[in-house]
């Protein structure tokens, strides 16, 4: 899908465009920075000209108030569209997708593991920040450390008296998931990103939805192989470790469709609209 590697790329550099931080050294605070994009991107990043959706929610409630401006626009995107964002737009799931390019042996998680992404959610951006008055998602975040820990560390030696036992935690974190991207695609989608925690509330009940002709499926697994996340899309076609990436649409028994239009028929079904068809005239 060539159109979706052009969101993609598009989602990386577009919420990363401050390229004047090359003079001023300083991250970017300007009007922009008030809007959260609906992607996985870090406030800090020296590059950053928006905020991140997980670390405004986080700052939020280290300071004990309910950020309803948040809260209302993911959930516009979520009951639009589900995860979406995830597969099409998101600068640390095309990462992941990336890596998963390498030609080594893919694993595949038990779908279990998905709700991993809740309790991460829940203890990490929202009950610990609140009792601590702290971001301590933020803190340990392999994208943030990729972003920024990293380049401002290796950029500007200001930063080096900084380093504390916390990066070097921030840093075994990310060479954890550096290595599970080796053997499984996308694992931080997967396993624990709280953002995809809260759009895959939604993928049950968006507006924009998947369907498999059940009927006609052989389950030969194809969908499995193509997707990104490695799951059975016969099983649930709407599942919540689902990306929407649409690549298994690919198979002629799997369709996108909204609920506004018809859903999709069964071979089953098409076959019986024929026969009225052909039995009328």
């Amino acid at each position: 899908m060539k159109t979706r590697l052009i969101t993609q790329i598009a989602g990386s550099i577009l919420p990363n465009s401050y390229f004047q931080v090359i003079a001023t050294k300083t991250i970017y605070q300007g009007r922009l920075k008030g809007i959260c994009a609906p992607l996985f991107n870090c406030y800090a990043c020296p590059l950053a000209v928006v905020s991140c959706p997980i670390g405004t929610l986080q700052h939020f409630s280290a300071i004990g108030k309910i950020p309803y401006y948040v809260i209302g626009y993911l959930g516009i995107i979520g009951l639009a569209v589900g995860r979406m964002a995830c597969g099409w737009i998101c600068p640390f799931g095309f990462f992941q997708d990336l890596i998963a390019k390498i030609k080594i042996r893919k694993f595949r998680f038990p779908s279990y593991l998905g709700y991993m992404r809740y309790f991460i959610l829940v203890i990490l951006v929202f009950i610990i920040p609140f009792l601590t008055h702290e971001p301590w998602f933020t803190k340990l975040c392999p994208w943030g450390t990729i972003e920024a820990g990293i380049p401002w560390i290796l950029w500007n030696s200001n930063f080096r008296s900084l380093i504390s036992n916390i990066y070097y935690l921030k840093l075994a974190i990310l060479v954890g998931f550096l290595g599970l991207m080796l053997i499984f695609k996308r694992p931080f989608c997967f396993l624990a990103c709280p953002l995809g925690a809260i759009f895959a509330l939604f993928n049950k009940i968006s507006i924009i939805r998947l369907g498999v002709d059940i009927e006609s499926c052989t389950r030969c697994d194809r969908c499995l192989r193509d997707c990104p996340v490695n799951i059975r899309v016969y099983e649930n076609p709407n599942s919540h470790n689902c990306i929407r990436c649409l690549k298994c649409t690919r198979c002629s028994k799997v369709s996108v469709y909204s609920i506004f239009s018809k859903k999709p028929m069964s071979h089953e079904e098409e076959l019986e609209a024929g026969y009225q068809v052909n039995s009328k005239s």
